[in-house]
């Protein structure tokens, strides 16, 4: 008996959906090498930015250890910057143009009056008058309309300033939009600081209000 090999043919669409297939897989494999190396090199970006963070505080705790800088200067706050900034010199450049001579200012004024605790961040002082500065790095409503209400009872704070006017003024690096617009409704100078300067933002012709 004869025997027939049978060979199986495969046809010209079969072998373009082969090749069809072929390409793709490549295709795919291709696009999976570039997201790859794309996120590789966002990794190395990423550690790159933080070695240069490490080397950084490495500097500063190497100055801090030779008695260069302060430990405190190391963990300096946005808040405690701008406080510096201002008590250094703008603060008063700033008044002096809105008529205030500043000679003196001081920080942190805290105190307990009636049994309730009180704190202002700076208190700027003329021959005659006195600026009580709220700092903020973001000055939020709650925090302005806190410090409004110490304002309005600002004599139970600072008996001894009774007789030359008070005024308030509040300093920032952001704020709440609400925040801002209602400082301004109530008469305190309103101070924005930016990356190296710091200006009165009040609309012209702006009277301060006299809180005692």
């Amino acid at each position: 008996m004869e025997t027939q090999d049978h060979q199986e043919t495969v046809s010209t669409e079969e072998i373009r959906a082969i090749l069809r297939d072929v390409a793709m897989l490549q295709k795919e494999a291709k696009e999976q090498d570039v997201r790859r190396q794309k996120e590789y090199e966002e990794w190395k970006k990423e550690c790159e930015q933080c070695q240069e963070k490490y080397d950084e505080w490495t500097r500063e705790l190497d100055q801090c250890v030779d008695g260069r800088m302060e430990m405190e200067d190391i963990f300096s706050t946005p808040w405690s910057k701008l406080v510096d900034r201002l008590v250094e010199g703008e603060l008063a450049s700033l008044l002096q143009a809105h008529g205030f001579d500043v000679y003196a200012t001081s920080t942190r004024l805290r105190g307990v009056r009636d049994g309730e605790q009180y704190e202002f961040d700076i208190v700027a002082s003329t021959i005659d008058e006195t600026i009580v500065v709220k700092v903020a790095s973001m000055l939020e409503m709650e925090e302005m309309e806190h410090f409004q209400g110490q304002l309005e009872r600002i004599l139970s704070f600072m008996p001894e300033c009774k007789e030359q006017p008070i005024y308030g003024a509040v300093a920032y690096l952001r704020a709440d939009e609400r925040a801002d617009r209602y400082a301004q409704r109530q008469g305190l100078f309103v101070i924005r600081a930016t990356g190296k300067s710091a200006r009165i933002v009040n609309e012209e012709g702006f009277k301060p209000k006299r809180f005692n």
